[in-house]
């Protein structure tokens, strides 16, 4: 479900942020991770404690350089978009293969992205918060 019909072109933006972060993070391009995600991220990886800023970005960096990345396209998904906020809550599938070798690992959980305009007009992921089920 998607609020705020009549805010089309913000929620492309977002959109396109998303589609650009999934791509980025099943191609391994750790640059375009880094250039979507705001310099103040902060993430709650599940398992593991929070992160913000510099560990955020360097925890991101060291995901796509250990594991080759298989991120579904988002299902249960419900975006807001609110003035220069924006809100998703989806439910995800995450393979990963260790490049080190190993068996590969899929994971599966809940999550909510926020989102913000910056000062340049585009659209960038701020926050994340996931839910592992298990």
């Amino acid at each position: 479900m998607t609020h705020n019909s009549d805010n089309a072109e913000a929620l492309q933006a977002v959109r396109r942020v998303i589609d650009d972060w999934r791509n980025a993070v099943n191609a391994g391009d750790a640059d375009q991770i880094l250039r979507i995600a705001a310099d103040d991220l902060e993430m709650m990886p599940p398992g593991q404690a929070a992160l913000s800023g510099m560990s955020a970005r360097e925890f991101l960096r060291g995901f796509v350089t250990q594991f080759r990345a298989e991120l579904q396209p988002f299902r249960n998904e419900e975006i807001i978009v609110c003035g220069d906020w924006a809100f998703q809550r989806y439910t995800y599938e995450l393979r990963l293969t260790p490049k080190a070798g190993g068996d590969p690992l899929t994971e599966r959980g809940d999550g909510i992205h926020m989102f913000r305009r910056d000062t340049t007009g585009l659209v960038a992921t701020c926050e994340g918060y996931l839910h592992e089920r298990t």
